[in-house]
């Protein structure tokens, strides 16, 4: 199945309800990206490693999940609102390449959004120092920095009251010290 829209239709807005792309199947949506709090995104490539792609920025206040060695690429900005849940799962990538609005670029804070990572998560300039987010990861999960390459939670230093970190099979090493005030 194949979901793919072009301009002038070139939006995708999920209120309420659930968009399912299985196996060989492709999500392209050229245009700006919404799922709303009761709306969902499912996409699973059943490890036949398919790539879909949303050209313009994604708004998720819902669930986006990527499983089975899909790969979603988002070529410009994705914003999680404080209901949106991002599920990276075992050998799936979720690319951001212009940014994440969600990690504040003076203060290296991660907030809002709840984000279940145990695939790849690549972030552009991602240095996370403080968490305010609901962020789990497990087993091989790994937020990386798209241009060093690196482990974008090597830096961390704070949990923050607001901030939730859950490690499931999953060992973090940070650089220097951490101080937790939220859930650990």
């Amino acid at each position: 199945n194949l979901l793919n829209t072009t301009p002038p239709v070139g939006s995708l807005d999920v209120l309420n309800g659930l968009v399912s792309i299985d196996q060989s199947g492709q999500l392209n949506v050229n245009g700006i990206t919404f799922v709303g709090p009761d709306g969902a995104i499912d996409i699973q490539s059943q490890g036949l490693n398919t790539q879909s792609m949303i050209t313009q920025d994604a708004m998720v206040d819902g669930n986006v999940s990527v499983n089975y060695g899909a790969q979603l690429l988002i070529t410009n900005e994705l914003n999680m609102g404080p209901n949106g849940n991002l599920f990276v799962n075992a050998d799936s990538t979720i690319d951001v390449l212009q940014r994440l609005k969600n990690l504040d670029a003076n203060s290296s804070t991660l907030n809002n959004g709840r984000f279940h990572i145990a695939g790849t998560l690549v972030i552009p300039n991602a240095q996370i120092i403080t968490n305010q987010a609901d962020l789990i990861l497990e087993d091989a999960g790994f937020i990386k920095d798209m241009q060093s390459e690196l482990n974008a939670l090597s830096t961390l230093k704070r949990n923050t009251p607001d901030g939730s970190l859950t490690l499931k099979n999953h060992t973090l090493t940070v650089q220097e010290y951490f101080i937790n005030a939220g859930f650990l």
